[in-house]
């Protein structure tokens, strides 16, 4: 297992984490979570069935919505050091 794989993962868990994070802490609305959610669906299901190579579009497309949701919820960019 790569790189991509485990960003892929990091991406796929990471997602509902800041779903619920975000609700719980009243950060983000039952509106933008559904929002999201419905992001999130696409993503899964329906860019593997657009074209033959929309599965590749699935790991970014979560990764760019878990950038969006930790600006959201934490007002800022976590830092790591």
């Amino acid at each position: 297992m790569g790189s991509p794989a485990i960003a892929g993962w990091i991406a796929l868990l990471a997602f509902p984490c800041l779903l619920a994070w975000g609700f719980v802490s009243e950060e983000l609305g039952r509106k933008a979570v559904a929002a999201f959610v419905v992001l999130g669906v696409f993503a899964w299901i329906g860019l593997p069935r657009l074209s033959p190579s929309g599965g590749y579009f699935v790991t970014p497309m979560l990764a760019v919505l878990d950038i969006v949701l930790v600006l959201m919820v934490f007002k800022r960019d976590i830092r790591f050091s």
